[in-house]
């Protein structure tokens, strides 16, 4: 279909003709109609299928538009969409998306060289933990 040749149209429907429709058929779907309507070819089921794609085209944005403050709920919509499986669980709002991820990351302080060393000798971080490799506090 991508070369706009007329065999790629039969093909295409062929294999889609018949069958549920998933994540990559519809996409392959889309494709057949946006190139039927390039070359300005139509088959049987053009039509209605041109207008199924408009109208799923109108639910996700509908969808995402509902969305746009939830990324969990936008996570799991896609998720959906491209398994194809409805989710059961109902997630709570204050729940993260990723529940390892620190909700504060930590930043160390960079020790100057005067500074008493971190590791708690009483030291200057100079005479104590600086040359020394593999023990940059700074560092573990």
């Amino acid at each position: 279909m991508s070369q706009f040749a007329t065999e790629g149209i039969e093909a295409a429907r062929k294999l889609l003709i018949g069958h549920e429709l998933d994540f990559e058929s519809r996409g392959l779907r889309n494709n057949l109609v946006d190139t039927c309507r390039i070359m300005e070819e139509r088959f049987p089921e053009y039509d209605q299928w041109k207008m199924d794609e408009k109208v799923e085209r109108e639910e996700h944005q509908k969808r995402v538009k509902e969305l746009e403050d939830d990324p969990a709920g936008l996570i799991k919509f896609a998720l959906e969409k491209l398994t194809g499986k409805s989710s059961t669980t109902q997630t709570e709002p204050d729940t993260p998306v990723f529940p390892n991820t620190p909700s504060k990351i930590e930043r160390k302080q960079k020790v100057g060289r005067n500074d008493p060393c971190p590791c708690g000798s009483g030291k200057k971080y100079k005479k104590c933990c600086l040359n020394q490799l593999g023990n940059d506090p700074l560092l573990n």
